[in-house]
């Protein structure tokens, strides 16, 4: 690994290395981006800082534009009437604080030599018969059911694999969970230009740290290549004796877009989009006084109405229909205000 100046030279790219205090990311950013963290928002929070991290050697494409993710989010925002947003629910403010994210995921090669052991299961058929009386005499059914013979297998394993994937970051599992996979096949050979106007949130997790889970998946690996070579429809008891020798860790880039709003409690909410697949995570919330001021307002007008109707002077519209108006707009106004949109199930596009 060669030493990363805060320029982040060696990534080939003019950007500032800075650490976040609110939610210990550790960040490559845009110089007129060094001011605010890109992940949770905050401002006054980011130093100065000095990391080891190789460039990358991969990243994925993006499939969702900036324009795409901006278009779906003024979509999701007409759902909620303008009357109704908190003051900072705007979507030129959304726009201009939409950021594109690259976050780190490892990857390491490695030699693999060893020995393992398993049980193969292979599947062979058993033909039997059931007999059953029916009128004028007897009805043969064939039955042919499936069975697994176990045997044991052993061998030796001398074996390259390449691109096994380890999380880089502590907060790895729950970007995953929230977002989706960050890694995949759809990548490329990574170009500096690739993330000159995005912010890189760097490796928090260091190569030895990430080598437990990187073992797990080339045990999995392995095992795929036992069962293979055993030429067996199942597998079980894999045990595996190796040894890893010449490892290469390098990094693949998953592009996000990220971006916030303070809703009218103060808080800061959070819109991410997943690159590769346009996936968005995130809420757009109505002003809590404001959705309660119209809720309430939505009932005085419909009792108002139901007093007209029982007073009902002209007798133009017969009272038991004004009073059934006023009953639902009563029961059904408030409810038809919305409270939020969510934009779990929206792709940017």
């Amino acid at each position: 690994m060669t030493a990363l100046p805060s320029t982040g030279a060696s990534w080939g790219v003019d950007h500032l290395a800075r650490a976040c205090a609110a939610c210990q990311c550790r960040w490559l950013l845009p110089a007129p981006q060094a001011t605010q963290c890109p992940w949770c928002g905050t401002t006054g929070t980011l130093s100065e800082a000095s990391f080891r991290v190789p460039a990358p050697e991969h990243i994925r494409t993006n499939a969702a534009s900036r324009e795409a993710v901006a278009r779906t989010l003024r979509r999701a925002l007409a759902r909620i009437p303008a009357a109704l947003r908190p003051p900072d629910l705007d979507p030129r403010r959304l726009e201009d604080r939409l950021r594109a994210v690259f976050v780190c995921r490892w990857q390491v090669d490695s030699d693999v030599h060893g020995s393992w052991s398993c049980q193969a299961g292979f599947d062979y058929d058993v033909e039997t018969h059931r007999e059953r009386r029916v009128a004028g005499g007897w009805d043969v059914q064939k039955i042919n059911r499936t069975h697994i013979d176990w045997e044991p297998r052993h061998g030796t394993l001398a074996r390259h694999i390449d691109n096994v994937p380890a999380p880089a970051l502590v907060e790895h599992r729950r970007i995953e969970s929230v977002l989706g996979p960050l890694d995949g096949d759809d990548h490329r050979p990574y170009q500096p230009g690739d993330v000159a106007q995005g912010a890189v949130m760097l490796p928090n997790l260091s190569q030895a740290e990430a080598w437990n889970r990187a073992q797990d998946s080339l045990d999995e690996e392995i095992t795929q290549l036992v069962q293979a070579a055993c030429g067996a429809q199942h597998i079980q008891n894999v045990k595996i004796d190796a040894r890893y020798d010449n490892q290469n860790w390098t990094l693949l880039l998953t592009p996000l877009w990220t971006t916030h709003y303070q809703d009218s409690r103060g808080a800061i909410r959070h819109i991410r989009v997943h690159g590769p697949s346009g996936a968005m995570r995130g809420e757009l919330c109505a002003d809590h006084k404001k959705l309660t001021l119209a809720r309430w307002g939505t009932r005085l007008a419909a009792v108002a109405l139901g007093a007209v109707g029982v007073w009902n002077p002209t007798g133009l519209i017969p009272p038991p229909l004004v009073v059934m108006i006023a009953a639902m707009i009563l029961f059904l106004g408030p409810r038809l205000l919305p409270e939020s949109a969510k934009l779990d199930n929206q792709t940017a596009g």
